[in-house]
C-alpha cells in the first residue's frame, strides 16, 4: 500500500514537473515574444521620441517664424491705423474745407443773384438814360436844326439889313 502509495505520488509528482516543464518551455517562448515585443516597442518608442522631438524643434521654428511674423503684422496693423488716422484727419479736413467752400459758395451765389439783379437794374437804367439821350439827341438835333434855320434866316436878315444899309448910306 505504502509502494502504491508512493507510485501514485511520484507518478503526481512527475506529471506536476512535465506540466510544469511544459509550462516553462511556454513561459520560456512567451518570454521570448514577450522580449521581442518589447525590442519592438523600445524602438517605436525611439521612433516616437525622434519623430516628437523633430515636431517640436519644427513647431518651435514654426512658433519662431509666427512670432516673427506676428510682430511684422502687428508693426503693419499699427503703421494701417497710423495711415488710417491720417487720412481720416485728412477727410475731416477735407470736409471742412468742402462745407467752407460751400457755404461761400452759398454766400457767392446770393452775391451773384443780388449782383445779377443789380446788373439788370444798370442795364434797365442805361436803356432808359439810352432812350433819354437818344430823345435829348433827337431835340438838341431839332433845336440845332431850328437853331440853323433861325441861323440862316438871322444871316439872311443881317445880310437884308447890311444891304439896306448899305442902300441909305
Amino acid at each position: 500500500e505504502e509502494v502504491a502509495r508512493k507510485e501514485a505520488g511520484l507518478s503526481r509528482f512527475l506529471q506536476d514537473s512535465q506540466a510544469r516543464e511544459s509550462l516553462m518551455k511556454v513561459d520560456a517562448a512567451e518570454l521570448a515574444k514577450m522580449e521581442r515585443t518589447v525590442e519592438m516597442l523600445k524602438d517605436d518608442l525611439v521612433k516616437k521620441e525622434l519623430g516628437l522631438s523633430r515636431f517640436l524643434r519644427d513647431s518651435n521654428e514654426r512658433d519662431t517664424a509666427t512670432s516673427a511674423e506676428s510682430r511684422a503684422l502687428k508693426r503693419n496693423s499699427l503703421a494701417l491705423q497710423e495711415e488710417v488716422a491720417r487720412k481720416e484727419a485728412g477727410l475731416s479736413r477735407f470736409l471742412q474745407d468742402s462745407q467752407a467752400r460751400e457755404s461761400l459758395m452759398k454766400v457767392d451765389a446770393a452775391e451773384l443773384a443780388k449782383m445779377e439783379r443789380t446788373v439788370e437794374m444798370l442795364k434797365d437804367d442805361l436803356v432808359k438814360k439810352e432812350l433819354g439821350l437818344s430823345r435829348f439827341l433827337r431835340d438838341s438835333n431839332e433845336r440845332d436844326t431850328a437853331t440853323s434855320a433861325e441861323s440862316r434866316a438871322l444871316k439872311r436878315n443881317s445880310l437884308a439889313l447890311q444891304e439896306e444899309v448899305a442902300r441909305k448910306e
